[in-house]
């Protein structure tokens, strides 16, 4: 899961084509982003293995409910309940974990999580 999380993290930008003002900015937005993947490591640990297992194939690998369904032979109500369940766990831990994602009057504009798409259209590949 360790790589599936990392995949999202953007390539490190070459130190000798920024200004200083823009390395400054950039070190600050690497820290914040592995102090982010930090804290999603440990909130996903806190999910079951069943409730980890669909958020890696729905937001990982994007699948959609009903291919997650037709993998793990269960229904999509199934699949649905237990994303769903797994969301509402990733944003209390996330948005009570200090320095995290924020507080929990952010928007979702500013936290992702706030606004995770659980829905069972086939996501584009």
């Amino acid at each position: 899961m360790d790589a599936a999380i990392e995949s999202g993290v953007s390539q490190p930008v070459d130190p000798l084509m920024l200004t200083p003002e823009d390395a400054v900015i950039e070190a600050e937005e690497a820290r914040e982003r592995a102090a982010v993947y930090t804290h999603l490591r440990q909130a996903l640990g806190g999910l079951t293995e069943r409730q980890r297992e669909i958020v890696t194939l729905h937001f990982f690998e994007n699948h959609s409910v009903t291919e997650i369904a037709e993998l793990l032979g269960i229904s999509k109500p199934a699949v649905s309940k237990q994303l769903k369940a797994a969301i509402s766990n990733l944003r209390k831990t996330m948005v009570n974990k200090p320095g995290a994602c924020g507080s929990a009057s952010e928007s979702s504009t500013q936290n992702p999580l706030l606004s995770l798409d659980v829905s069972t259209k086939k996501k584009g590949r």
